[in-house]
């Protein structure tokens, strides 16, 4: 009765004992996969914050860009929406550019711009192909392009818009366009007073290209930038007026 209960007592222990090492063995497998899933959890985390320092960087990367410029710059959707804007048009909107992003483009325009500017951005939505325009607003003008963005599916998803203020120019052009067309006036004159004209050896009068005849003085007159004011010469004073010759030309007979 002894021998069968030590014998027990041994198989017991020795079944305590392979439950001890398959506990054992478990919990090393279960410490061993913590183990891999903390590796594996602390690489994805590294991952994670790599790709967050990438796109910090690339998003620091465009807002330099599209600061670098002293002019407007703007993304859009199709119908219209901000996507992206710079610094300037924010500026010139008198806004910051967190409250414009998600607005609608055309809310910053005059009613008769804004649906100018909507049915050009259709046009371009439809066509795919750039277009440059000008409009004024508050006294500036602005020439604006307007480029197709495109999508996988090569269809137009967003509009690229680049805004110039052109004032200054434009006046200047105006101002050059200006002083061209006078030049070129003045040049006609020149050329039509520079040709050979018909003058009475008589009374000196000119005769025009419709036949007819003029004083020589509303000849010049009429073809050039010249006018008259009238006197008379020593010579004619002298055989027309000869009582007041002296009292009008009094240094010509001090002299005699």
């Amino acid at each position: 009765m002894k021998d069968e209960t030590h014998s027990d007592l041994k198989a017991q222990l020795e079944e305590a004992r392979k439950e001890i090492a398959y506990y054992k063995r478990l919990s090393k497998e279960a410490g061993d996969l913590r183990l891999r899933e903390t590796e594996e959890l602390s690489m994805l985390i590294a991952k994670l914050k790599e790709a967050e320092k990438k796109l910090r960087e690339s998003e620091e990367a465009l807002s330099s860009l599209i600061n670098a410029t002293d002019e407007t710059l703007l993304l859009a959707d199709t119908e219209g929406n901000i996507l992206v804007a710079n610094e300037v048009v924010a500026r010139r909107l008198g806004k910051h550019v967190r409250e414009l992003i998600g607005t609608s483009l055309y809310d910053s325009f005059p009613p008769d711009v804004a649906k100018k500017r909507k049915k050009q951005h259709d046009e371009i939505v439809r066509t795919g192909k750039p277009a440059r325009f000008e409009d004024e607003r508050a006294g500036r003008t602005f020439e604006t392009f307007a480029y197709p963005v495109f999508s996988d599916k090569r269809d137009v998803s967003k509009i690229a818009i680049f805004a110039k203020d052109i004032t200054e120019r434009k006046g200047t052009e105006e101002e050059r366009e200006k002083l061209i067309s006078e030049l070129q006036e003045a040049l006609t004159r020149v050329k039509t007073l520079g040709g050979l004209l018909p003058i009475c050896s008589s009374c000196k009068k000119i005769r025009d290209d419709k036949g007819y005849w003029n004083q020589i003085e509303v000849y010049i007159r009429d073809h050039s930038e010249a006018d008259f004011s009238h006197g008379i010469c020593p010579e004619c004073s002298k055989i027309m007026y000869p009582d007041f010759h002296e009292i009008m030309y009094p240094d010509l007979h001090k002299k005699k």
